[in-house]
């Protein structure tokens, strides 16, 4: 295990590639509201551990692709989650990669991007090496801003 901590259940896979500088949430089964609460206060402890430093992570990416169901609470948990969050760090130069197989997790995902600001920064992708391009093309779009 690296210096950061990582979130294992039975719904979420979440560690940071302390190697490439990315931030790896991989989602399973039934997204409810819990699993979504239990990955933003996650992510708000690796941000303390970070000492508010969020440029330690260059960008993440959220898979969805082994997503089977959300429930009907997820979409208000995210949108607070995200407000919170972006309360507390600076995000604007973070990338957000989200990676979808289905056109049922395709949908939601692009609704829950709605329900937050800054969708230049987030994506929709297809796959995990997708997901790592955008975020390298988005750091050399704003490298001035992130300290790589």
């Amino acid at each position: 295990m690296g210096q950061y901590e990582e979130l294992h259940t039975s719904n979420i896979d979440g560690f940071f590639d302390e190697k490439a500088r990315i931030l790896r949430i991989t989602y399973r089964g039934m997204v409810t509201a819990q699993v979504t609460r239990d990955v933003y206060a996650w992510i708000g402890r690796l941000i303390v551990a970070a000492h508010g430093n969020v440029n330690i992570a260059l960008g993440s990416i959220y898979d969805f692709r082994d997503v089977t169901q959300f429930d009907s609470l997820t979409l208000s948990t995210t949108q607070r989650g995200s407000q919170t969050l972006n309360r507390e760090a600076e995000l604007r130069y973070h990338p957000v990669a989200l990676v979808v197989k289905t056109p049922f997790q395709r949908e939601y995902v692009r609704l829950t991007m709605k329900v937050s600001p800054q969708e230049d920064r987030k994506k929709i992708v297809e796959s995990v090496e997708d997901a790592e391009k955008f975020i390298a093309e988005f750091c050399e779009k704003y490298r001035e801003f992130i300290s790589i």
